[in-house]
């Protein structure tokens, strides 16, 4: 405003009073140019203008330097700070952009972790919801080998329980007194148990799995078994491929053609399937088919389906595939078909052959005259008991039962009981059989028994009742061997079905004498004949037989049937005697041979005694997996896979568990038990 800084230093502003420089200025021709040019035209008025902007100069100037000064000091601090910490890390590290991204990176790497638990968690919680569901199976399960195991202690003699005592406080001692290592040494145990259990006639093992015990010194025999049992584990393999491969999700496999079939439109194969493969310890396959069962299986089909059919086979497999694994959507589907089925019923005590899973409309068919079947009404009981005892709903089982009450009051001719019942009371007929049309119901009345811990006696009264006039009039023998045959108006026919082959099984289960158990091996015998004598191995359809015992293939098809391998496991499990499994062997040798399509599976054939190409009748039947092939891998195994004292087999083969407190059961069930005295 007044001069250059020039003139200002000139003027020693720095060292002189605002008034002395004033007079200064004033002297000087620029300072009255200055004076002139502001208009004053006092120099006294100029001078006190001057000295007072002057002295707001200097104050400013004064500020400003000290201002200037701090942000010196400030700029070299930091310059200080940036050098001795910052640009060169004194751990040469690194430098602060690098730390910034670092700290970015580690946040993110933060909340990726964070997201991780999270998924563990939340995997953690389903995973322990479905380890609760499992727990809940097997603590029902060791409740009840608990009470087993209670029950045939108190059979022991003092010495044997002596043993079995003084076993276990070794056990327990070993468990107390080694923390690194509290799993019992359960190869101690076995020499004592083994020998009890021999002794008792009982097995405490309930497990369908193979013995987790080792044994060290496998003898030769233990050798070749199993390497029969994993012989024919993978026949069931190659059987299952094919069917995977060609018919996946259809009823069943034709193996030549490489096309399907279909009666039922549920996947029948996949069904009867479920528990062979779980036995057999194909655990990826067996999950397979349960992910299909819970993704595909819809039984909300307006359509007819054979009721007792669908009820061994489908609602028979659900059940046992439930009771081996503990998978809950098995018994949900259950229950689903289980009531569709019960719609067969109307007013009649008795069920009809068809029934429409939608609408619930039921008939019989018409080449029966409009009559019901025996062993169709008569075999149905033991999946539908199983299916209220794993419900807890006994509505599902008093239909069922309610039919053997029935048969049990009706009159019969000597005890015997006929193929056929008129839906409006009485026989329909008067023919007897344990083949086609009848087997089923004489396997059912001893299964049941057996199904319900042996503690119901009505149900033992009945199939010895029925058993009886079998043995007096339908057991014919040879000079070599015996036969068991139809009646035709109380005549004897002498013709025997494949069949009727379940009956020498049948037999052994329910003998409660030596006569019986003789005449279980005797019928299985002569089933053995049957394949023996043709030239394929393999059993025909049904013989016919001379006075002196020489037989004949009369239907001479084989379309691989399950009967004969399945009196073969029964008795062996029963007499443990080698021939059963040597027969048995025969039998899978031939099917390996006559049966098995190299890339797809396995056929019936059209002719047991030709030997030559073109005898395929290209239909792999769902039970040479849920029934033959079953049958001969346990007969293979060793007896606590799935123990007869713990299953009951359905006609279809699905083990069914047996149950040891039906004295606790409701009422709702027991009344609809038969008598024990009629």
């Amino acid at each position: 405003r007044v001069t250059r800084v020039t003139d200002i230093n000139l003027l020693g502003i720095f060292n002189s009073s605002p008034l002395e420089i004033g007079d200064r200025f004033m002297s000087s021709a620029r300072g009255k140019r200055a004076a002139s040019c502001f208009g004053l035209s006092s120099d006294e008025g100029f001078k006190k203008r001057f000295a007072t902007d002057l002295h707001s100069l200097r104050n400013l100037s004064k500020k400003s330097a000290v201002i200037l000064i701090f942000l010196i000091f400030l700029l070299l601090l930091l310059m200080h700070y940036f050098v001795d910490n910052l640009v060169f890390s004194r751990d040469n590290e690194f430098t602060p952009h690098t730390d910034l991204m670092s700290l970015y990176q580690s946040k993110q790497d933060f909340q990726k972790k964070i997201e991780h638990n999270q998924q563990i968690i939340n995997d953690s919680v389903e995973k322990i919801s479905q380890a609760k569901k499992e727990l809940q199976v097997l603590l029902k399960r060791f409740n009840e080998t608990w009470d087993q195991l209670n029950s045939k202690l108190s059979n022991l003699n003092p010495e044997q329980k002596g043993q079995v005592e003084k076993v276990a406080e070794e056990v327990v001692q070993n468990i107390n007194t080694n923390n690194n290592d509290p799993e019992p040494d359960l190869q101690q145990v076995e020499p004592v148990l083994i020998p009890i259990a021999k002794d008792t006639d009982q097995n405490i093992q309930d497990n369908v799995q193979n013995t987790n015990i080792d044994k060290q010194d496998k003898n030769p025999e233990q050798t070749v078994n199993d390497k029969r049992r994993e012989a024919v584990k993978k026949g069931v393999l190659h059987a299952w491929n094919g069917y995977k491969k060609y018919a996946w999700g259809a009823d069943e496999l034709r193996p030549v053609s490489k096309s399907t079939q279909n009666w039922v439109n549920m996947g029948a194969t996949i069904l009867d399937s479920l528990d062979t493969l779980y036995i057999i310890g194909a655990k990826d396959d067996f999950k397979l088919a349960v992910d299909w069962v819970r993704e595909n299986l819809n039984f909300n089909q307006d359509m007819m389906v054979p009721t007792f059919e669908t009820t061994i086979r489908v609602l028979g497999g659900l059940l046992s595939a439930y009771q081996l694994s503990g998978e809950q959507i098995l018994l949900e589907k259950a229950e689903d078909i289980g009531i569709r089925l019960l719609r067969s019923y109307r007013e009649t005590p008795f069920p009809y052959g068809s029934v429409n899973l939608v609408t619930g409309a039921n008939t019989n068919a018409g080449w029966t005259g409009g009559n019901h079947i025996l062993s169709e009404i008569g075999s149905m009981q033991l999946e539908f008991l199983a299916l209220a005892i794993a419900t807890g709903k006994p509505e599902y089982a008093q239909r069922t039962l309610q039919v053997f009450q029935k048969l049990d009051e009706m009159p019969k001719d000597d005890g015997l009981y006929y193929l056929f019942l008129s839906p409006y009371g009485g026989w329909g007929s008067s023919q007897s059989s344990l083949g086609g049309l009848g087997d089923s119901f004489y396997e059912y009345l001893i299964k049941i028994w057996i199904m319900t811990g042996k503690q119901v006696p009505g149900f033992r009264r009945m199939y010895d009742s029925a058993i009886d006039p079998v043995m007096r009039r339908m057991i014919t023998k040879t000079p070599s061997l015996s036969f068991l045959v139809e009646l035709n108006a109380g005549s004897p026919q002498r013709k025997m079905e494949h069949l009727t082959c379940f009956a020498g099984g049948m037999f052994a289960l329910g003998a409660k004498n030596k006569q019986e158990s003789e005449i279980g091996a005797e019928l299985t015998r002569t089933c053995h004949a049957m394949y023996e004598n043709t030239a394929t191995k393999l059993g025909p359809e049904s013989i016919t037989f001379n006075p002196d015992g020489s037989i004949f293939p009369s239907t001479r098809y084989y379309i691989l049937r399950p009967e004969t391998v399945e009196s073969y496991f029964v008795l062996w499990r029963k007499t443990h005697d080698q021939k059963y499994r040597e027969w048995g062997w025969e039998a899978f040798q031939a099917i390996e041979k006559y049966c098995k399509i190299p890339d797809s599976g396995y056929s019936g054939i059209r002719d047991v005694q030709n030997t030559g190409e073109g005898n395929y009748d290209d239909l792999q039947q769902t039970f040479l997996l849920a029934e033959t092939f079953k049958y001969l891998y346990l007969l293979f195994s060793d007896d606590d896979v799935i123990s007869i004292d713990e299953y009951v087999f359905n006609t279809e083969a699905h083990p069914l568990r047996v149950y040891h407190d039906v004295a606790t059961w409701p009422e709702d069930i027991t009344k609809f038990f038969p008598s024990a005295t009629i």
